[in-house]
C-alpha cells in the first residue's frame, strides 16, 4: 500500500472522551512523549485558556500524525451544541469522521447532531464505544441502542475482553481473531490467543463480517459458498470501498484513558478510510476552511486542496 493521506475528525457529544482519544493518538503515533490529561488543562489539542480553564473543547483543534503508511491529518471537534459551527466547518475538509460513544451514557443529543451531520454529507463514519473501563459501561446495550437509533447496520470489528478481577482486560480483534492488551500510559501492546470464554462471541460477530462481504462482493460470496477463507487483506478491500457508500459502519471499542482498542482504532483508520473523495465543484483547487491569527506565525489558513481530475 503506498503512502497515502486521510483527513478526518472526531465527533462527539460532550464527555464522551474524545479529546483523551485524540490525545492517545497522537501519543500512539510518535507525535507527542507524553500525554495530557483533559481535566487537569494539559490536553495537546486544547489550546485556548478557555478550554484549558473548563476541560472542554471550544475551537476544532488540528494535528496530524503517520500510522504505518498512512498520513492523517485530523480535526478534534467541539462537543458542545453552542459550538456546531466549529464542527460544520471541519466536516468540509475531511474524508471520514469517527464519532465517539460513551459506553457509559450511550447515545446522546449530540451523538444524534454529529450523525446527522455525517450523514447528511454522506461522510464515511468509524464508531469507537469508549470509556469501558467504567464500571457503569455496557458495550452490548450501546450497540443496541445505535441500531436503534441509526440506520445503519453495525459490524463490530474490535470487542472487550473482560477480567472478573481487572475489569476491561484488552479488546478482541474480530478479524484476526487475537486477544490485544494495551499497557496502560504506554505504546506497549500484548497479542494472546482469544479466551476460550469468549470465542463464541467472537466467531458470531466474524461470520457476520463474512456474510456481509459475500453479500457485497461476487468472489467474496463464491469463496464464501466453496467454504474458502477469505483473506484480510480482501476483507478489508471490500469494507473500505462499502464504507465509502456507508452501507456499514465499522464498530470499535475500548477505553481511551487505558489505550484499550486504541491501536486497532488505528488500524481501522489505516485500512478502510478512503483518501480523498471528489469534490463537487470540478473548477476548485482548494477551500480556504478557517483564518487563525498566532503569536508566532501571525495570521495564517487552514487550507483543504482537492484531487483534480484531468481529462486528456
Amino acid at each position: 500500500m503506498p503512502n497515502t493521506i486521510t483527513n478526518l475528525a472526531i465527533l462527539a457529544h460532550i464527555d464522551a472522551g474524545k479529546t483523551t482519544l485524540s490525545e492517545r493518538l497522537l501519543f500512539l503515533c510518535n507525535k507527542i512523549s507524553a500525554m495530557g490529561l483533559v481535566e487537569e488543562g494539559l490536553a495537546t489539542m486544547d489550546y485556548l485558556a478557555e478550554e484549558k480553564r473548563r476541560g472542554i473543547t471550544i475551537e476544532a483543534g488540528y494535528s496530524s500524525f503517520k500510522w504505518r503508511d498512512r498520513s492523517i491529518n485530523f480535526v478534534d471537534t467541539p462537543g458542545h451544541v453552542d459550538f456546531g459551527v466549529e464542527v460544520d466547518c471541519a466536516l468540509d475538509c475531511i474524508e471520514a469522521g469517527v464519532l465517539v460513544i460513551s459506553g457509559v451514557r450511550r447515545i446522546q443529543t449530540q451523538t444524534y447532531s454529529a450523525w446527522h451531520k455525517l450523514e447528511e454529507r454522506q461522510t464515511p463514519t468509524i464508531v469507537f464505544i469508549n470509556k469501558l473501563d467504567n464500571i457503569q459501561a455496557d458495550v452490548d446495550e450501546t450497540l443496541i441502542d445505535f441500531e436503534m437509533a441509526f440506520e445503519s447496520k453495525p459490524l463490530v470489528l474490535s470487542y472487550p475482553f473482560f477480567d472478573e478481577v481487572k475489569g476491561l482486560h484488552g479488546v478482541i480483534d474480530v478479524i484476526s481473531k487475537k486477544w490485544v492488551i494495551s499497557e496502560e500510559l504506554s505504546r506497549n501492546v500484548e497479542v494472546k490467543e482469544v479466551p476460550k470464554s469468549i470465542r463464541s462471541q467472537i466467531d458470531k460477530f466474524y461470520n457476520e463480517i463474512i456474510e456481509f462481504c459475500a453479500e457485497n462482493d461476487e468472489a467474496a460470496l463464491n469463496s464464501h459458498l466453496a467454504d474458502e477463507q477469505l483473506s484480510t487483506e480482501q476483507i478489508f478491500n471490500i469494507l473500505s470501498i462499502e464504507l465509502k457508500e456507508r452501507t456499514f459502519t465499522p464498530i470499535y471499542t475500548g477505553s481511551a484513558k487505558t489505550m484499550d482498542g486504541v491501536r486497532l482504532l488505528l488500524n481501522g483508520m489505516r485500512f478502510l478510510v478512503p483518501s480523498f473523495v471528489e469534490h463537487q465543484n470540478p473548477r476548485a483547487y482548494a477551500q480556504v476552511l478557517k483564518i487563525r491569527n498566532s503569536q508566532q506565525f501571525g495570521r495564517f489558513y487552514l487550507v483543504k486542496a482537492f484531487k483534480v481530475l484531468v481529462s486528456s
